[in-house]
């Protein structure tokens, strides 16, 4: 890499500010090549450094934090940022500090943090059975009990909910080298992929209702549980070598025949260049289900997407293109809280591209539901179309950078 490079230019290099006596400050800095441990939203910087200070014990201790002033989004690291491959770069609006792990740092357990998080473990305190090949059985934890006792869910023996409505299906979104912490309810030994979606599809375990979410797979043993991941629900992932993170979701079967049981899931990432069309959706799975569809509503193939949590419109950004197509554009996102997803699903009759100009994509507007109704890209032209009404609240000069070839008007 030569001096002259911008990438030369975006790595920090000045001394830290020391002013404070718990944490070495990098001004305008954050992680670039790394996951935090943590993550909480709505929350002080002094809130922020206070949780990691408090953070010293246990699975993951906190060595470092990045704040991000705008969103109030702390993120907590448990390594320091430049420990290789990881490295501190420039960030506008962003703020890295170090943790010095001194006594006087250390915070009461009576501490009030602040930040939305939640985690509750449950216990079966009964052998639990399942009438397949996987050996299902008391959740002996490590991790704590609540209260320090055993829990035993409250069940009723009424008809059990079915996982999706009847034209949907469960499927999983797969987060590599994470877990649900503090959220294991039940345990199963010797449990393939299979067998774990099985038990969490059926909704029900040692004979009582089980409102299953997710689970995590490492090592041939799966730990299901009712709760999902932040933003989504109310658990905190956690980085956990050869472990896996599944989140159950419902997608439309007519669209899910050519596809996998499991689609990939990249929380603060983001593919730059290959936007086809931005649309209004109210939750993520109706973002993940019109990239299912978009052959049939917009006249592409949609290999990836991402999802803006905290927008409430043009929240949806759908891509012809893929990491996996195109890994040199797959980056992180440092300022909004969005989530890439992958289809990984095959084409059928895929029809080669056509050289003539006079060939152009329409999206069919009588197949959208109600809150996509309203185009956003005329695809015509290649241009973004932004109402008067919430053209103040739309970052136009991001959209460009989605796909150059548009015109954001």
């Amino acid at each position: 890499m030569s001096a002259n490079s911008p990438e030369v230019d975006s790595i920090v290099t000045e001394i830290a500010d020391l002013t404070d006596p718990c944490f070495h400050k990098y001004k305008d800095a954050s992680v670039d090549i790394g996951q935090p441990f943590e993550r909480r939203s709505q929350i002080t910087l002094k809130q922020c450094k206070n949780h990691c200070s408090h953070t010293q014990t246990g699975f993951y201790q906190c060595r470092s934090v990045v704040y991000n002033y705008g969103s109030q989004i702390c993120d907590l690291f448990a390594h320091v940022g430049d420990q290789s491959p990881s490295r501190l770069i420039r960030q506008s609006g962003a703020d890295y500090f170090e943790h010095l792990n001194k006594n006087s740092c250390l915070h009461s357990p009576n501490l009030e943090l602040g930040g939305h998080e939640s985690a509750t473990v449950v216990d079966f305190n009964e052998d639990l059975k399942y009438q397949k090949t996987a050996d299902v059985r008391k959740k002996e934890t490590k991790k704590g009990l609540v209260n320090g006792e055993a829990q035993i869910t409250a069940t009723s023996r009424g008809p059990f909910s079915a996982t999706c409505t009847d034209d949907k299906v469960p499927r999983y979104l797969k987060i590599k080298n994470f877990e649900l912490y503090l959220n294991d309810d039940v345990l199963v030994e010797k449990g393939t992929f299979k067998e774990c979606s099985e038990i969490c599809n059926s909704n029900l375990v040692n004979d009582n209702e089980f409102k299953c979410g997710s689970f995590d797979l490492k090592n041939g043993t799966c730990y299901l549980s009712k709760e999902v991941s932040l933003p989504l629900g109310s658990g905190k992932l956690k980085q956990s070598e050869k472990t896996d993170y599944y989140e159950k979701v419902c997608v439309e079967e007519k669209y899910a025949t050519n596809c996998p049981l499991v689609f990939e899931r990249h929380p603060q990432k983001i593919l730059v260049g290959f936007a086809e069309t931005v649309i209004d959706v109210s939750t993520f799975q109706e973002c993940f289900n019109t990239c299912l569809n978009a052959k049939t509503l917009f006249g592409f193939e949609c290999y990836s997407g991402m999802f803006y949590f905290e927008e409430s419109s043009l929240n949806c950004i759908l891509n012809s293109e893929s990491k996996a197509t195109q890994p040199d554009l797959f980056t992180s996102e440092y300022n909004d809280i969005v989530d890439y997803f992958e289809t990984g699903c095959k084409v059928v009759n895929k029809l080669k591209p056509s050289n003539s100009s006079n060939v152009r994509r329409k999206p069919h507007h009588n197949l959208l539901p109600d809150a996509i109704k309203s185009p956003k890209r005329d695809m015509n032209e290649g241009t973004i179309l932004i109402s008067e009404n919430n053209g103040n609240k739309i970052n136009k000069e991001f959209l460009k950078s989605l796909n150059p070839k548009w015109i954001v008007v």
